[in-house]
């Protein structure tokens, strides 16, 4: 009992470090974006972080013993993983181009909702009911937000709408790692799928190289590499872990702490600014979160005791 106890800690632990490191990650990625090329950004950063955590995968046990790919499981992370991944990117990356960073914090948080209602044709009639309220508040809260953005400034819509679709990218991409959970180790999968991902995006990359400039400041990589390091390897290794061992959903019920650091950060680093109404569609989108993932089963015991 206390193994299975110390055990769950590890995961929860892990998760609340990736979280805080993902929203340490979203400043700086906003930073660099409206500095660098987006592709460009993305594509460097997933090569290095690729190549490491294959690296570590393969000579060293930190993540597992080290499996071999087969040709089916690699055109499963060609055709599924990384390219659902790329697309996140992209919608990740242009997001916070065109948006804020805890905009882009809170849109991330409606993932869990993603997630519980893709599992609905395996829960109950009360269940049912209750993620479909979980969805309705959640998406409340996002027409707030949507609805705060001015008329006139088109690029914020924009941003908001590529950021609402990263989260369901992001829940998709969930799902499919945990599906290669039971094949590879977590660096494995990460850095076959970042490695691919840096491949989709090349030329791309090599397209923004010819024609931008891009300054060469210790700053700009200072951020690009906590990126790589924090949120590439140890955020995605400690994410891909819970996978292969908690239910999806469960697992998405972290990403709630992603606004709050987000704006942390942005507050501190960037000094963005947090308006009411963004705390609003917070309190909208949480709540339904919660709801989302709260356990209705002593509903269920009270009924049958009486």
């Amino acid at each position: 009992m206390r193994e299975g106890s110390n055990h769950s800690t590890n995961i929860v632990t892990g998760l609340v470090v990736a979280v805080f490191l993902w929203g340490g990650n979203n400043v700086a990625t906003k930073y660099l974006v409206d500095r660098w090329p987006p592709v460009w950004t993305s594509c460097t950063r997933f090569l290095i972080s690729g190549a490491l955590l294959l690296l570590l995968a393969r000579y060293t046990r930190w993540f597992g013993a080290y499996q071999p790919v087969s040709s089916d499981l690699n055109r499963a992370l060609w055709w599924k993983g990384s390219l659902i991944f790329t697309a996140y990117i992209l919608s990740f990356i242009w997001a916070l181009r065109y948006s804020t960073a805890a905009n882009m914090g809170l849109l991330f948080a409606t993932s869990p909702v993603w997630a519980l209602l893709w599992e609905i044709k395996q829960v109950e009639r009360l269940e049912l009911i209750k993620r479909f309220a979980a969805a309705f508040l959640t998406l409340c809260g996002v027409a707030i937000l949507f609805k705060s953005t001015p008329t006139d400034q088109g690029s914020n819509w924009i941003g908001n709408g590529l950021g609402l679709l990263a989260s369901v990218l992001w829940t998709v991409y969930s799902r499919v790692c945990r599906g290669f959970g039971h094949r590879l180790s977590s660096a494995q999968i990460n850095g076959h799928n970042f490695v691919r991902t840096f491949v989709w995006l090349l030329p791309f990359a090599i397209y923004d190289q010819c024609t931008q400039d891009i300054p060469m400041q210790i700053k700009l990589w200072s951020a690009q590499i906590y990126s790589i390091i924090a949120a590439g390897v140890i955020a995605f290794a400690l994410w891909t872990n819970a996978l292969k061992q908690w239910p999806t959903s469960r697992v998405m019920l972290f990403v709630n702490l992603i606004p709050l650091t987000t704006v942390l950060c942005g507050w501190i680093f960037l000094n963005e600014t947090v308006t009411a109404t963004f705390w609003g569609a917070m309190l909208f989108v949480m709540t339904g979160v919660l709801l989302g993932l709260a356990d209705l089963k002593w509903i269920k015991r009270s009924r049958l005791s009486t």
